[in-house]
């Protein structure tokens, strides 16, 4: 398991197919998936590895932290989080959602660091 999330890190370029045939465990596809799917996950360990890889990736590169939030519009009253949200580019309110996003950058490399759901209600949740 832990070279298919460490290839689901590192994917540049490769789908979740080649990661899957590259795994020691080529033959427990069904099982790798539903592991992705039912399983409990450390947040904070998977965090932790994912801005590892970052730093190794980013090695002796200039790197700029690009932010901005992002505005999903979504029709329908039940979508869970859905709010009302100031579209400056229209200068009106759209129905949907807001995620606040980070990317690290190099010259080569653009990698999102953890966006983050807006919600009034909670204000931003992961």
């Amino acid at each position: 398991m832990t070279v298919y999330i460490d290839g689901l890190i590192a994917a540049n370029r490769k789908t979740i197919r080649q990661i899957s045939a590259a795994s020691a465990d080529e033959g427990h596809h069904g099982a790798i998936q539903r592991l992705l799917n039912e399983g409990a996950f450390e947040q904070k360990l998977l965090e932790e590895r994912y801005l590892k890889k970052i730093r190794y990736l980013c090695k002796n590169q200039q790197v700029f932290l690009i932010l901005d939030d992002t505005l999903v519009e979504h029709e329908g009253k039940s979508v869970e989080e859905t709010q009302a949200h100031y579209n400056h580019s229209d200068d009106d309110f759209i129905v949907g959602h807001q995620f606040f996003t980070a990317i690290v950058g190099t010259q080569s490399l653009q990698l999102p660091i953890f966006p983050l759901l807006y919600s009034r209600v909670n204000s931003l949740r992961s």
